[in-house]
Order: structure tokens, then sequence, then C-alpha cells
């Protein structure tokens, strides 16, 4: 569904909720052009942002350092190449050193900042509210800002002025540049224009006093304005407190507000107050950039409330709800156990399409499994949910049958770190049939790789590359790929048709306890390992004494079959691995290599 991803919601501050939203089930399958594609239109949205809210220097700032990161092994994003980002940069440029059009020939850098349009407004607003107090008590006034940053901004603008706040700025993030200015001063000097100053004239004599860059604190703020009491409302906040709003105006009963950037939610929330109070009037004031991305994203939030509640209007007006959807009564089909299958059909002619009644079944599930769904799920179909702390596996379905559980974030990182394999390694020694279940999240696609592309590469890293390496070293084991939690009770359910039920005592008990070192293969030569466990009459359960009792391959050579019968447990066993490490290779009987030659006959032309 593409009908929302539009340039008017672009701009919207939902716009990476929505794009999330579209391409989760398919993240995994998209390639990294894509995924650069989405990183950068989440970049230039921010870079959107801070053309407002950041000051001009810290702006050209944050450009600057994207340009200089830019090296030869790095992956360039493709708005770098656009005739726009070129734009881009020298503007920001322009609003620190003025317009390049009006350099003169001697190219001395000159400093001609460009303050936020939204800063003088502000200290306006704020003395017409100073004017119009007349009481002694001191009035709140609530100013909102996006977040901390913008906050700190302003208090810095409000108590030492916008130009000077530039200059501090200026000064802290170039400093090599301001030294530069400084030395073309001495050595060259030209008569200035009227809109200019030299970088001496902007800091005075404040270059050898770092100190007096920083902010003034708030308490400078009140002495400004001695009859306000300055609050900044961060939108963003970093307390996470959503009642901190409501808790100041239910204390402090402010009269006037702010909107330095405006947000919906609290506009809503200043209407509810207002409703709540009537004998309170707020006096709201507004500052927005007239015609700009900032206006149309509000706008465009304005417009999707309205459209929400139209749908909900509309969606209730012939909503249908079933009668015992509260759950109070016994007929909910949530509470109902033994749910017939998905693709089967009720028969009317037995019994009036009653539910069909299953046998007396039951699922050993592991106690750390009941942090998931499918639990639930699996005692929803009628089968009997047996909670116990299990060593090896995560759900016994019959005494031979045992399931290890695995999500694909899961399943990549245990065959990154190993731990399948030792896992894999412990249920195909304690059971018949082991299982490795790969579940998928139902909001996802059901593949692991892409459709319209797939990689042929082999490596270790590749995932479908170790489950192959996986299922080679275990043919014994089955896997088990399922699209959600729903399918997988389901496939449960199918399995354990007519086999017997699992014993929770020996469920419980099956563990390696004396052999729990052997399972570790870290320890031994991994070439070694291989070859030994490939060598005839070797299995999974009688390689671990040799392993042990082995100290080279050299050494094995040299056992006799009594040696070998004594390690194994095994005559059979025994004798084969004896007689493929001693027998001939080479079979008494010559086998003639001339009936393989065919003479050629020269055929005439």
């Amino acid at each position: 569904d593409t009908d929302e991803l539009t340039v008017e919601n672009a701009i919207a501050k939902s716009f990476d909720k929505i794009l999330k939203y579209q391409l989760d089930p398919i993240w995994h399958q998209l390639n990294a052009k894509t995924k650069r594609l989405i990183a950068d239109l989440k970049f230039l949205r921010s870079v959107l942002l801070s053309v407002t809210q950041q000051d001009c220097v810290t702006f050209y700032n944050m450009l600057k350092m994207i340009k200089e990161n830019i090296t030869v092994g790095t992956q360039m994003s493709d708005w770098l190449f656009l005739d726009a980002s070129d734009s881009l940069f020298l503007h920001a440029k322009d609003r620190v050193f003025g317009s390049s059009k009006k350099k003169d020939s001697s190219k001395t850098e000159t400093l001609n900042f460009e303050e936020n349009a939204k800063w003088k407004p502000l200290c306006e607003v704020l003395n017409e509210i100073s004017n119009e107090c007349t009481d002694e008590e001191k009035q709140m006034v609530i100013v909102i800002v996006n977040d901390d940053y913008v906050s700190k901004q302003l208090i810095d603008v409000l108590t030492i002025g916008g130009e000077e706040y530039l200059y501090n700025r200026f000064q802290r993030l170039f400093p090599k540049i301001c030294a530069e200015m400084k030395s073309n001063r001495k050595t060259r000097k030209r008569k200035l224009k009227d809109d200019e100053q030299t970088l001496t004239q902007m800091i005075g004599e404040k270059d050898e006093d770092e100190e007096q860059e920083s902010a003034l604190s708030i308490s400078e703020l009140e002495k400004k304005f001695p009859k306000l009491f300055i609050e900044f409302y961060p939108i963003k906040h970093s307390v996470g407190n959503h009642f901190r709003f409501q808790t100041l105006c239910d204390l402090h009963h402010p009269k006037y507000m702010v909107f330095y950037d405006g947000d919906m939610e609290l506009i809503r929330r200043i209407e509810l107050y207002q409703a709540l109070n009537p004998k309170t009037r707020i006096k709201v004031y507004f500052l927005i950039y007239s015609g700009s991305s900032e206006e149309q994203s509000f706008l465009t939030s304005l417009r999707r409330e309205k459209e929400a509640f139209e749908y909900l209007i509309r969606e209730k007006a012939s909503l249908v709800l079933p009668e015992g959807i509260d759950g109070k009564s016994n007929d909910h089909p949530d509470l109902v156990r033994g749910s017939s299958l998905a693709n089967e059909t009720v028969n009317s002619r037995k019994a009036g399409g009653q539910i069909r009644k299953l046998e007396d079944q039951k699922v050993i599930v592991d106690m750390r499994e009941f942090r998931s769904e499918l639990p639930s799920l699996i005692h929803r179909r009628g089968i009997d949910v047996v909670p116990v702390t299990l060593e090896v596996g995560d759900y016994v379905l019959t005494p031979d049958m045992v399931v290890e559980r695995k999500s694909v974030s899961d399943l990549i990182g245990s065959l990154n770190s190993g731990r399948l394999y030792t896992q894999a390694q412990s249920m195909c020694l304690l059971y018949k049939k082991p299982i490795l279940l790969i579940e998928f999240d139902q909001n996802k696609a059901f593949s692991m790789q892409g459709k319209y592309y797939f990689t042929s590469s082999a490596s270790s890293q590749n995932v479908i590359s170790k489950l192959i390496l996986l299922t080679c070293h275990f043919p014994q084991l089955r896997i088990l790929w399922c699209s959600s939690p729903y399918a997988t009770s389901e496939m449960f359910e199918l399995l354990k048709v007519k086999r017997e039920q699992p014993d929770e005592e020996k469920a419980a008990l099956m563990r390696v306890e004396e052999n729990a070192s052997e399972l570790s293969i870290s320890k031994f030569n991994p070439i070694g390992y291989d070859f030994i466990s490939k060598l005839p009459g070797i299995n999974s359960k009688n390689i671990w004494p040799i392993l042990n009792n082995v100290s080279s391959i050299a050494d094995l050579v040299n056992y006799s079959e009594e040696d070998f019968n004594k390690k194994l447990g095994n005559s059979v066993n025994a004798k084969t691995l004896w007689k493929s490490i001693n027998e001939e290779m080479v079979s008494d009987v010559g086998v003639s290599t001339s009936k393989f030659k065919k003479t050629w006959k020269s055929r005439k032309t």
C-alpha cells in the first residue's frame, strides 16, 4: 500500500513510522541500496527540521562535517550527487559568511550571521506579556519547544542576544577559522562596508576569556523579565513523564503560553485544560514560518486528525459486535478448546457438525517458553501443556520426538555463536527424532531471502550455508518451517496423531551428566574430530571414548582389535574399524587397463 507514501506525508513527523510499518514485513529481504535510500530519507528529514530548529552556525557545521567525513572507502549517499545538495551547502555557508556574490577581490572572510526569524518575535511576545502584567505576583509563561537543545538555545538568546550567541557558537565550533581571520586582520586591512564587521569587532576582547562564552543562568533571565516566570517545556523531553504538562498547569495555572514549535497533542491538552477551568483565560501565541514545511506539517496533522475522527464515526455507525465479546459467558470462541484445523470442513452428518473430540494429549514445554504465545495456542487446541525445566529441547511431543524452537533473529544469533550446534548434538544424542523449528513472525514475509534476487555465495557468514552445514553434520535432524505460532500449534497437533504421549519425569531426566564435557567440541582438534567421525564403525555415541583416550590419529592406528572392542563396547563396530585401518588398499587381483583402451580407425572422407 503506497497511498500514504506521498511528499506531503514525507515532511510529517509520523513518516518514519509509516515507512517502517510498510517495509517491516519485508525488511530482511531488502538489499543494501534500498536500505541506504531509506536511511537517506530519514536523514534528509532531520536536515529539513534542523533548518528551522538550529542556528545558522550549528547547521553549517553539521553539513561541513558530512562533507569532510567522506573518504574513498566510504559508501556515498546518492543525494550528495544532486544539484540540490550543492545548493544546500552553498546557502548554508552564505547564512554564516554572507552572500558569496558580495565578496570583493581580496577574498577576506567576514562574518554576516543570519539570525533565526523566530528569535525577534519571541522577544517581542515576552515584552508584550511583561507589559500586560500589572499584578505584583509573577506570571508564569510556558514556552513550548521541540527539545532540550532548543530550550537552552533560547535561554542564551534571550539573555545575551542572538548576535552574541552566534558569535560564541562560531568561535567554539570553528576555532581555526577564527585564528586565520585574526591573522588576516593584522596583515590585510580594507575599508569595510556598512553591513560588515571584523571578527575582533564582533567578539570584542573576549578571545582570552572563554568562560564568558557560556550561557547565562536562568536567574539572569528572570532579571531581564522580572514580572515573568518563564518555563520551557520540551516536547521530546528526556524525563518521559507525559503528565508533566498537566502537572504544570494544575500547579501554576498559567495564563500565557507560547508555541515556539507547534504540536497538535499539546494544543488539544490546552483545550481540555481550558474546558475544565473556564474561569482561567489562557492566551496562546503561535509562532510558525509562513509557507514553510513546518506549516505544511502542522496542516497535515490537522487533516489526519480530521480523517481519523470521520473514519471512527463511519465505522461505529455500521459496527456489529458479537454477543459474547465481553468474555462474561462461556460461549466466547477464544475460551473454547480443541478448535478444528484451519482447512477442515464440518460434516453435518456427524452429530450435527460438532467439534471433534481429541484424545487426552499432552506436550511437555520448557518453563522458559511460556514467555511466548505458543504454549497458550497449544492449550487452545485441546492439548494439555505440562511445564517442566528441560535441559535438552524446548518441546517434547512424544517419547522419541523433541523440538528446539528458534525465531529468525534467534536462529542467526545461535548459528553465529555455535550454540545451535551444541543443542543439535545433544538432541541427536538423546532422542531418535530431533526437530529444529524455525518460526517466522506472522506479520512478516515467510522467506529467508528476497523474491527477486538470490545470493550465490556459500561463505561461512551466510545463514543458509550454515544451515546446510548443520544438516550435513546431523543427518537425522529435521527442520520445520512455520509461518506463525498458529501454524506451529497446528503442526504439533498433526505430529502427535496416533503417537505415544511423553513422560514428564523421563523428559526432565534427559540430560548429559557424565559426558557433559564431551559436548564441547572446541577442546578437540576440529580436523581430527571430522576425520575420526567419518571412519567406519564410528557413530555419535561411541566417538567420545575414542576422542578422550586417543592422543593423536597415529596413536589410533596402533590400536588392536581388542583395544577397539574395549573402547567402543561393540565387537562388530570394533572389527569394522580395525579392518578399515589395517587391510590393504589394493586387492591381489590385478586390474588390466588394456580393456579400457579404444582403438580409433581413420575414417575416409
